[in-house]
């Protein structure tokens, strides 16, 4: 394998050494004939031509050995990290010492593979069933005439970015004389990473705030189950009674504050991402969405006790329980996380070996892109390893098959209420409402 690189790295600077030479010799060809015509035709008409010509043959002949390669290049991103959807802008810095004249030149960026795909936001899920749809051909190419300039500097941006971690890693500059006759071409390595977070969604949640221990007892339902004894404050919530507002610590704070009783507690929550193969680039996207959505959700409503679990190639557990650290690692995961291209995984069972780990008082949320009737048997067994457990199951509507109804319904006498969620639903700008 290293023989093969080594063979195609000298192929190229042969074919560089074959093509200067070509061009040494036809400049060489040109002035001898210019001279020679001269010479033989003599009268002034002749030799003005040739003296006409010698300083555009002399500047072909510098152009020729003129080194690109000793440019200084840098790149600078308007933003190192960015939401899906959104643009940023690139600007690309040339610096030479010697101001050799320059006619024109193309700067072009050489855009990964990564940053091919199109993000317009929610409006991407029309094409959920042809996601193939949203792949583009980046070119970003500037003209640009730097003349005797020694600094040039190029800008364009980068739209619709695509979540991912991406890296930009060349800068290609092609040049030539003025008449064409000579071409001249270099690459920079300029190295630069972005990284691009999914878009969050609202979620409201339908008779479920804040939830007790159980995890079915809202907000109002509250006054039948507290002690006596208050361990901390909070912020008032809709359905906290009046008496338990701490007036001190409200004057204090500038906003209504309630206390906290003994019995109240977060509730344990699990979040298991299904990131094995899948077919639908988009349903995947939406799965990744949905679960930052959901860790988002969680720890806003001060749900602090919140595990991300995701299966794939990879099996990653984050403990999100007061560990700011842990956090950020969950938001890049979920940014630079990608498809498995080969049915490689089987996130039942991979999720067979680990469901051990979970506590049976969590209440697990589960973000899946397909579920079938043979399944049915496994998720029965799960029936004792959680609390409550909840589905999300991102898929096009076209998929949303009886057979999918029919699980919907088993799955819910095994106490699990599953959430379907189609193209129609993800294209909604409103907050996406789930009812516990």
């Amino acid at each position: 394998m290293i023989r093969i690189f080594r063979f195609v790295g000298e192929s190229k600077i042969m074919k560089k050494r074959m093509s200067f030479f070509i061009q040494l010799v036809f400049i060489v060809i040109l002035t001898i004939s210019l001279f020679a015509y001269a010479m033989f035709q003599g009268g002034f008409t002749s030799w003005f031509l040739f003296y006409s010509f010698l300083p555009i043959l002399l500047y072909q002949i510098l152009f020729l050995i003129y080194p690109l390669r000793f440019w200084k290049v840098s790149r600078r991103l308007s933003n190192q990290t960015s939401r899906a959807g959104e643009s940023i802008t690139v600007e690309i810095t040339f610096k030479r010492r010697f101001p050799f004249p320059l006619f024109f030149c193309v700067i072009e960026e050489v855009i990964p593979n990564s940053l091919q795909w199109f993000d317009s936001g929610v409006e991407k899920y029309v094409l959920m069933e042809r996601p193939e749809k949203l792949k583009g051909n980046r070119k970003p190419k500037m003209l640009l005439f730097p003349l005797f300039k020694r600094t040039i500097r190029a800008t364009y941006e980068l739209e619709q970015l695509p979540r991912g971690r991406h890296h930009l890693e060349k800068i290609r500059i092609r040049t030539s004389d003025l008449f064409g006759f000579t071409h001249k071409e270099h690459h920079f390595s300029v190295h630069h990473s972005l990284l691009v977070f999914p878009n969050k969604r609202e979620i409201l949640w339908t008779n479920a705030a804040p939830l007790l221990e159980n995890g079915q007892i809202n907000s109002h339902q509250r006054g039948h189950h507290q002690s006596n004894i208050a361990t901390e404050i909070r912020e008032y919530l809709p359905g906290d009674k009046l008496s338990w507002i701490d007036w001190k610590q409200s004057a204090k704070k500038q906003k209504v504050m309630t206390k906290e009783f003994e019995q109240e507690k977060n509730m344990d929550i699990s979040i298991i991402l299904d990131a094995c193969t899948s077919k639908n680039m988009l349903a995947f996207e939406g799965a990744v969405e949905i679960s930052l959505s959901l860790i988002d959700t969680f720890l806003e409503k001060g749900e602090t006790n919140v595990d991300f679990l995701s299966i794939g190639k990879e099996t990653l557990r984050f403990s999100l329980h007061r560990n700011h650290h842990q956090i950020g690692d969950v938001y890049q995961y979920l940014a630079s996380v990608q498809l498995e291209k080969e049915e490689k995984y089987s996130f039942l069972e991979i999720l067979q070996k680990n469901i051990f780990s979970i506590s049976k008082q969590r209440i697990i949320f589960f973000v899946l892109r397909n579920i079938h009737l043979n399944d049915i048997e496994v998720w029965k067994k799960f029936k004792g390893h959680f609390k409550q457990a909840y589905v999300f199951l991102i898929l096009p509507e076209k998929e949303r098959t009886k057979e999918v109804q029919d699980i919907i319904q088993i799955l819910s006498i095994q106490h699990v209420r599953v959430y379907v969620v189609t193209e129609q639903t993800l294209m909604k700008r409103k907050a996406l409402e789930v009812g516990i």
